[in-house]
């Protein structure tokens, strides 16, 4: 409960009730384990959606996908890349630019289409010598400063940066 209420906290995962990631975690763990990459990978899926009740009765279901790569991104002693939304614009944009794929931003259904998606862009850009947490530390605050160089630009939130962004990358290609 711990780990997950400060990782919740620590990256603004945004999660309001901590206690159904805690068991679906617990549940997953006890039956599930992780000795290479690929488990891991196949882990991050298992622990992402979550499902709950409240006290009257209300049925709630989130995919805490960004979350769950989080957590497992630790206990993979990082070795699985962390999904973020800035990474994946920025390694959507690249390569889409380099006709590897038909460009889109779509969110990826799951961590193993995202894992799949980095693994292509290592690949891609010659870069299979750096570690997993190289590259993703990278994305993630080449994404960042994108964004938030936007914000100051334009005055806008961060959602709409995130939109400007993925149009100014379409207008490039």
């Amino acid at each position: 409960m711990i780990k997950v209420a400060s990782l919740n906290k620590i990256y603004s995962t945004a999660i309001t009730n901590i206690n159904p990631v805690v068991e679906k975690i617990n549940e997953t763990a006890e039956n599930y384990k992780l000795y290479k990459t690929a488990d891991y990978v196949n882990f991050v899926d298992k622990i992402s959606f979550v499902k709950w009740k409240n006290d009257k009765g209300e049925e709630y279901e989130r995919n805490n996908l960004s979350f769950a790569s989080k957590y497992t991104h630790f206990s993979s002693n990082y070795e699985t890349p962390i999904y973020d939304s800035y990474i994946w614009i920025v390694i959507k944009g690249y390569l889409g630019q380099n006709n590897h794929e038909k460009l889109s931003f779509t969110i990826p259904k799951n961590y193993a289409e995202f894992y799949l998606t980095f693994t292509e862009f290592k690949k891609a850009f010659n870069l299979e010598n750096y570690s997993n947490y190289t590259i993703d530390k990278f994305l993630w605050t080449y994404g960042r400063k994108m964004i938030i160089d936007i914000v100051k630009e334009m005055e806008i939130n961060l959602d709409s940066a995130k939109s400007e962004l993925r149009k100014r990358i379409k207008a490039s290609c």
